[in-house]
């Protein structure tokens, strides 16, 4: 299988004078170059995903609520220890599998620890199966933001 990378250098390169005008061929390299341009945003936003127990992430996100004084629920969200996100606000985002088709929509929420892990994903374990169960994936080295 070809990648979206060979596909996109063989349409640019290949009769350029005669497809110019084509509205079919100019939709189709402009989907070709969106899907590979994902691709390669996706392989970056990979994380390494740690469960955390109900009752502690539980207590975590109520410290989180009482500090920023706003209402979250905490089976909706997840903790991220990373720099990339409005901490104000927090960051909605769609986990994905790569096997599947489906999404889990997300809240993503700044958590700051000693740790030096910028990529990792603290998630509760109700919310991790929740997620398992609506992508029919249990392998986290697949999902991806």
């Amino acid at each position: 299988m070809e990648s979206p990378k060979d596909i996109l250098d063989f349409l640019t390169t290949s009769s350029r004078t005669v497809c110019r005008n084509n509205f079919h061929y100019t939709r189709t390299l402009a989907f070709i170059h969106y899907t590979h341009l994902r691709l390669q945003r996706f392989r970056k936003f990979r994380f390494e995903i740690k469960p955390i127990h109900d009752q502690v992430f539980k207590l975590i996100i109520q410290k989180y609520c009482e500090d920023k004084k706003i209402i979250i629920d905490p089976l909706s969200c997840v903790l991220l220890n990373g720099h990339w996100i409005n901490p104000a606000k927090g960051y909605f985002a769609n986990i994905c599998c790569s096997d599947s088709t489906n999404k889990y929509r997300v809240r993503f929420l700044e958590f700051n620890t000693d740790e030096q892990d910028c990529d990792v994903i603290y998630i509760a374990e109700t919310t991790l199966h929740n997620v398992e169960k609506t992508l029919n994936c249990a392998d986290y080295s697949k999902f991806f933001i």
